[in-house]
Parts: C-alpha cells; sequence; structure tokens
C-alpha cells in the first residue's frame, strides 16, 4: 500500500519548519543571490579596480537584517532601505517586500512598499535601478513598482490565507465546544434534578414518618436523625458536583476568552459556598501572561479549585500569582474543611488530574509541585518561564 503523494509529504515536511528556519533561508537566499548579481555585474564590467567592499557590506548587512523581519519591522526596513541605497544591489528590498505583506499588518507593509516604491523609482530615473530594467524610462519606473508591488500583494494573500484558516479553525473548534457543553449542560439539569427531587421526597419523608410516630425510641429518633443528616450531605454533595461539572464545560472556552472564564470558574466555587480569596492584582498578572500560559494556568486553578470541592468543600482557598522579568509562579491554596463538612468521598483520588497539569507544565519548561500545606490544607504551586514574545510557538 503506497503512502501519501510526495506533495503532500512535502507540504507537512514544510509546515513543520520553524520560522526561525524560514528566516534564515531567506536571510541566506538574499545574500547569495545579491553577492553573485553584484560580482557577476562587476565581472562583466572588469571593475574590480573600483573596490566594491562597501556593495557587498551592505548587501551583506540588509541580508543579515531579515533575520528579524518578523519582529522589529522599521528597524528592519530602515537597514534595507538604506543598505539599497548604498550598495544599488536590489535583492534584499525585494525579499523584504514579499516579507512585508506575509508578516506585518497591513497599514505598516504598504507603508513601506511606498517609501520602497519610491527609491527604486528615482534610482531607475538617475540610471541606477535594477539591472533588468531599462534605466531612465518610464518603463523601467513601472516595471520597478509592479514589481514590489506584486512581492508585496503575493505576501499578504498568502498571510490572508494563513488567518482565513486560523479563523476556520477556531470556529469549528467552538462550534465543537458548544455542542459538548451543551449536551453536558442538559445532563447536568437532569442529573440535578431527578437526584435532587428524589433526595428532597427522602428528606420529607422521613420528616413525616418522625413526627406520626408519637413516642419514638431513642434508637428510631437517632436513625430519623441520621437519614435527616444523610440527605443534607447528600444535596450537598449533588450541589458541588453539579458545580465540577460546570467548570469542566468552561475548560473548552477558547483562548482569548480565558481571563474572563477564569473568573467564571472562581465565581462558580465561591457559589458552591467554598470562599476563594485572590492576591491583589490577580487577575491583572494573569492577563500579562502569553496565551499558552495563560491556558495552564487556567487548567491549574481549575483542577485545584475542582479538589477543594471534592476534598475539603467549605474552605478557603487562596489565588496568588507573582511574574518577575524571567518566569511566573503561581499557588493555589486551600486550609482544612471545616469540622461540620461531610468526608465522604474525599479520598486520596487518582491522581490524573495532576499528572497532566505536570506534563503540561513541562511543556513550558515548568514544573508543578502538590503536597499537603501546614495546619491539614493542600497547596498546589506551578513554576514556568515567561515567553516574552505573547504567542506560543
Amino acid at each position: 500500500m503506497s503512502g501519501p503523494p510526495w506533495s503532500e509529504r512535502l507540504a507537512r515536511a514544510l509546515a513543520g519548519t520553524r520560522p526561525e528556519t524560514w528566516d534564515r533561508l531567506a536571510a541566506l537566499a538574499s545574500a547569495c543571490i545579491g553577492l553573485g548579481l553584484e560580482i557577476a555585474r562587476v565581472w562583466e564590467h572588469a571593475s574590480w579596480a573600483s573596490h566594491p567592499l562597501l556593495r557587498y557590506l551592505a548587501i551583506l548587512v540588509a541580508s543579515a537584517a531579515l533575520l528579524r523581519r518578523r519582529s522589529r519591522p522599521l528597524p528592519v526596513a530602515v537597514v534595507v532601505l538604506a543598505a539599497t541605497g548604498l550598495s544599488m544591489a536590489f535583492t534584499p528590498l525585494f525579499f523584504l517586500a514579499y516579507a512585508a505583506g506575509r508578516f506585518w499588518s497591513g497599514a505598516r507593509a504598504w507603508q513601506f512598499a511606498a517609501v520602497a516604491v519610491a527609491e527604486l523609482v528615482v534610482l531607475t530615473a538617475i540610471g541606477s535601478g535594477p539591472q533588468f530594467v531599462r534605466p531612465g524610462t518610464v518603463a523601467g519606473c513601472m516595471a520597478v513598482t509592479l514589481m514590489v508591488t506584486g512581492l508585496l500583494v503575493a505576501g499578504t494573500a498568502l498571510r490572508q490565507r494563513d488567518e482565513d484558516r486560523t479563523r476556520a479553525a477556531l470556529e469549528a473548534r467552538r462550534l465543537a465546544t458548544d455542542a459538548v457543553n451543551e449536551e453536558r449542560g442538559r445532563l447536568v439539569r437532569e442529573f440535578h434534578d431527578l437526584l435532587g427531587h428524589d433526595v428532597a421526597v427522602l428528606n420529607v419523608l422521613a420528616g413525616s414518618l418522625q413526627v406520626t410516630l408519637d413516642h419514638p425510641s431513642p434508637r428510631t429518633s437517632a436513625l430519623l436523625d441520621g437519614v435527616h443528616e444523610q440527605c443534607a450531605a447528600a444535596t450537598e454533595h449533588l450541589r458541588s458536583m453539579t458545580v465540577r461539572l460546570r467548570l469542566r464545560a468552561l475548560e473548552g472556552e477558547p483562548p482569548q476568552a480565558l481571563g474572563e472564564v477564569l473568573q467564571r470558574a472562581v465565581a462558580q466555587v465561591r457559589s458552591a459556598g467554598t470562599e476563594v480569596r485572590t492576591d491583589p492584582g490577580f487577575f491583572t498578572a494573569y492577563e500579562r501572561l502569553d496565551l499558552a500560559a495563560q491556558d495552564a494556568a487556567h487548567r491549574v486553578v481549575t483542577e485545584a479549585l475542582t479538589n477543594v470541592l471534592r476534598h475539603a468543600a467549605g474552605s478557603e482557598a487562596r489565588l496568588g500569582l507573582d511574574l518577575t522579568d524571567h518566569d511566573w509562579t503561581l499557588v493555589v491554596e486551600n486550609g482544612p474543611p471545616p469540622a461540620t463538612a461531610s468526608t465522604a468521598g474525599s479520598g486520596g483520588g487518582t491522581g490524573l488530574g495532576l499528572g497532566g497539569l505536570r506534563d503540561r507544565m513541562s511543556l513550558l519548561g515548568g514544573t508543578l509541585d502538590a503536597a499537603p500545606a501546614p495546619g491539614g490544607g493542600f497547596r498546589v504551586c506551578a513554576r514556568a518561564p515567561r515567553n516574552h514574545g505573547g504567542t506560543p510557538t
């Protein structure tokens, strides 16, 4: 059985290439083509005596600037335009025209194109334009204008294609998440309504039986009191479980809404009777994290608060987030549950949730520690280096 066609295999391999690799290849290609054309021109005119080392250096500097074409558009544009005017070598400028449409915002890209076209038209008009156009002619000026514009439009079209694909993928994810959350919400409502009704009826029947008995024995009264307590505990467990299921439903929200989702998750836990205290500036610091770190921190908070509801309902939880120039540290800790709280179902758990969080933090180059806190509570601490780029790669 044959595998996928070579074109599909090539597309997959290219899709997995890191952006830094493409930048290096662009810089290398610009330097090789620019130096090759310059050497060919010098050889053709036998003008080695003119010592064109300055032009060679300008070509190398402009090509090296392409390494920062994504992150530093303004300095790169200034360097390439200046080097082009100095060396009369236009290869780096053409490479940057494509990169401007591919990676820069629309307004910035077209501003660069206008300056680049103006420079090329002036150089062409005075007879120092690219070798493939007729110097000092209207046709030559139009040719360089169309070349820069064409490269810019080609890069813009590819950028728009990628943005459309990203939007389509996010929309498909949102629709799938909405469908899952809708079904989960329906099951939660049915689960709450049916079991809540049964527990309420059982509690009423126990109360009625206690009233109808004229002189119940101490043992009978104790049994009926136990039924009342178990009904109350079952109602509390039902409410806690409902909140946990709703927290799980919030995990599928898109990354752009994680700050709002985290606040909703905290509100859900508070509505279940667990006080959640956030350190000053917690949500402000959270918004300063890049998207990958926000997603990881959101999962840590959700899992930790879910465990609080499961094992220490009624206790007080604290959320803290500390940012430095190099890393971020998230702490979720809670005290022991109240003495009156039921301990049913509060065993040690499977640990699968925390194990998944450790794997997620390791992908960011960080760690996650979870251990009992002094005084009977529990403490979860996640730490990872900061990515100042703002988006995951």
